[in-house]
């Protein structure tokens, strides 16, 4: 890293901005033809701006193949910059556990593992029982705490965003917590669904509710309907 060490005293010369300009396109260049020498092909660059966009760019390039020498590359960056490099490599790697040194960004890592995570565990037909002991051991592999309801709500999202009619009966079938917060999503699914019908305007006044807002019998997701069948027929 010594090459690294001595391109990173640029400091804040307002010349190095204008030659990083002409430098950083060659240095992403040679970084795409070999990026295990990114250190090296990136340690011309003055600026830390430029520093983090042509590392980055190795690391986008190494994570799939070689986490831990992605990881190490993201050592040489600061702040912000090293959170979201390590955040690629954790998503690019398909190693969730390094969401753990993402930093600032390491719960929003940690959730987007999650969501691509979910829909691996089963499919509609697999029991709500089934579902929630693979959820229990996968949000704990995730580091998610016992007690931490947004693993439950982004899974029911997706579970009962596959079907129609909306039916949170399915929830049925967890504990009381995880129930609540299947039930929370089920809720929040109509909202959004209904922010769609009206913004693209398939739901529309004088004609029945689309199919897009069907429901089971429910008289809390019901009234929902009912109450905001104001904003098509004011």
């Amino acid at each position: 890293m010594g090459v690294w060490t001595v391109a990173c005293s640029g400091g804040s010369d307002p010349h190095a901005r204008t030659d990083d300009a002409r430098r950083l396109p060659v240095a992403l260049d040679a970084v795409a033809a070999d990026p295990s020498a990114t250190a090296e092909h990136c340690g011309g660059l003055r600026t830390p701006a430029a520093r983090g966009d042509c590392v980055l760019h190795g690391v986008e390039r190494l994570a799939r193949s070689d986490a831990p020498a992605a990881a190490e590359l993201c050592g040489l960056l600061e702040g912000l910059d090293a959170d979201e490099c390590f955040f690629q490599v954790a998503e690019r790697s398909r190693q969730p556990a390094r969401c753990a040194d993402a930093g600032r960004f390491a719960e929003d890592c940690r959730m987007h593992a999650w969501t691509v995570a979910v829909p691996k565990l089963g499919s509609p037909a697999t029991p709500p029982d089934v579902w929630a002991d693979r959820l229990t051991e996968a949000a704990a592999d995730l580091g998610f705490a016992a007690d931490d309801p947004r693993p439950w709500i982004a899974a029911s999202r997706h579970l009962l965003g596959r079907s129609l009619p909306l039916d949170r009966g399915w929830c049925d079938g967890w504990a009381e917590a995880p129930r609540a917060a299947c039930r929370q999503a089920g809720l929040g699914l109509l909202h959004d669904r209904i922010n769609h019908a009206r913004d693209s305007g398939k739901w529309t006044c004088g004609e029945p509710v689309p199919e897009l807002l069907a429901v089971a019998s429910d008289p809390e997701l019901e009234a929902v309907l009912a109450e905001r069948r104001s904003e098509v027929c004011p």
